[in-house]
């Protein structure tokens, strides 16, 4: 059941996204029915699928005015939506292409935005799930998340996502692990991701957090997952330092040297190894 209008159709705004897939299901039917599809049944299920639908459009128009993005996977849909997950948890499955919500995230836009941002990580630069670049792929959809809410007028806990996280808050060093698994949460990288989220908070904070400056920030930040082929902690900060190098703005050096210091911060958080200094 398809719910909800093509981008275009209610921002009067080109873009070749589709209408988005909004449904419900339980963990024993989705096993039972082979990841079969099947829709909003019960009128409060149909509000909640409405409620996402709604705030997809709103992530879609974010990510055209912001990227001009329209290649979340191949076929340039978003993939379907699912409410009503049996777990406290919200995620993108990339193999089966679907996004799994319990009912409180499904309401919530910052976690949409979120989810919906790991499949354009995985679409246009893929992280592992694990490790540092685990860390660095929950780290983007953060900062991603916290533009986000910034533009469409969140303002309610500007640097928080959720009751979750705060990119405010001053991160643990790299905690490390031997092995990756479920418990550890492959390699804590959701503890981890904050030395990168809380660089950013720091370059924006040492740009007085005006949007024009903090504006340039995001742009190298992203693009920097873009362009990233040393997927670790200090292959990032190299690369935003790079990518900031080669910006033309009026004010690229006060940009490029709010983001030096924010990392010269963060950097003896980093994994223990190589220098922690960029080159």
């Amino acid at each position: 059941m398809k719910m909800g209008a093509n981008l275009s159709e209610i921002y009067n705004n080109f873009s070749p996204y589709q209408a988005t897939l909004a449904l419900s299901y339980s963990e024993q039917e989705f096993l039972q029915k082979n990841d079969q599809i099947f829709a909003c049944r019960t009128p409060q299920e149909t509000k909640l699928c409405r409620k996402i639908q709604q705030t997809v459009e709103i992530v879609k128009k974010f990510y055209w005015d912001t990227f001009k993005l329209v290649d979340i996977d191949e076929e340039r849909i978003i993939p379907p939506l699912f409410i009503y997950y049996p777990k406290k948890n919200a995620y993108y499955a990339s193999k089966l292409k679907h996004f799994a919500f319990n009912n409180e995230f499904a309401s919530q836009p910052d976690i949409v935005c979120h989810e919906m941002t790991h499949a354009v990580i995985k679409h246009n630069n893929p992280l592992d799930h694990e490790g540092e670049s685990g860390a660095l792929d929950e780290a983007i959809a953060d900062v991603v998340t916290i533009e986000f809410k910034q533009k469409v007028g969140l303002i309610d806990n500007l640097w928080k996502i959720s009751h979750l996280c705060d990119l405010s808050t001053e991160p643990k060093p790299f905690k490390s692990a031997s092995t990756y698994t479920q418990e550890n949460d492959y390699g804590h990288v959701h503890q981890n991701s904050w030395i990168i989220s809380h660089t950013f908070y720091l370059a924006s904070k040492n740009l007085s957090h005006n949007s024009i400056d903090c504006n340039e920030l995001f742009k190298i930040w992203f693009k920097s997952m873009l362009d990233l082929e040393d997927k670790s902690f200090r292959g990032f900060r190299n690369m935003t330092i790079k990518v900031a190098r080669k910006i033309f703005f009026h004010r690229c050096e006060f940009v490029k040297e709010a983001i030096i210091d924010a990392w010269d911060q963060t950097s003896p958080l980093f994994p223990k190894g190589r220098s922690n200094f960029p080159v």
